[in-house]
């Protein structure tokens, strides 16, 4: 999703494309980081399973009653779950200001208040599966709910590339192509 929204180019036809406010510019970034660091947290989830960790804490929030748990796969296990709290805070900062971008642009409203509402459950979900002893099914919400968190980031991302209010280090004056994805690659 990332390299097609990248790859994207206003259709030939379409209104010039305007540099962004400073306020917009940080959002953009806040949109992107939350993006690359969401990706991360999914990373690093995929990581703890194929370690052989992902049941190795089994209780929540602690890890066996630490924060900081002695061990190769508590560690990793609890490294997973503060990441997600630090990424947790980024994400739920991008969506509380694409929330307040609602009257502007109402798909990043709706946008924000997804990905707020998906972060939230997907916490939720993984004290769950902790809690009643990993079940296969609890893991596959889990994995479901990660799933649309990142598509409503690359949705905002689409959003944001494709509005008015590109910011200055996308916009590709002169460069479009009839179909508008010069360049992109399946």
């Amino acid at each position: 999703a990332v390299v097609l929204v990248s790859g994207w180019r206003p259709p030939t036809g379409a209104a010039s494309v305007t540099r962004a406010s400073p306020e917009n510019e940080r959002f953009s970034r806040l949109v992107l980081a939350s993006a690359a660091s969401v990706f991360v947290l999914i990373l690093s989830g995929s990581y703890m399973v194929g370690y052989g960790a992902g049941t190795s804490c089994g209780t929540w929030p602690l890890c066996n009653g630490g924060l900081f748990p002695e061990g190769a796969a508590f560690a990793i296990h609890m490294g997973h779950r503060l990441l997600a709290a630090i990424i947790g805070i980024v994400v739920l900062v991008t969506a509380y200001a694409a929330w307040t971008r609602r009257g502007e642009r109402p798909g990043l409203g709706w946008g924000g208040l997804a990905i707020a509402t998906l972060f939230i459950a997907q916490v939720l979900v993984g004290a769950a599966t902790v809690w009643g002893g990993f079940p296969a099914w609890l893991k596959a919400i889990h994995l479901s709910i990660a799933s649309l968190i990142w598509m409503a980031l690359a949705y905002m991302t689409a959003l944001l590339m494709a509005g008015s209010n590109l910011p200055a280090w996308a916009s590709h004056r002169g460069q479009s192509s009839a179909a508008g994805l010069e360049g992109a690659t399946p």
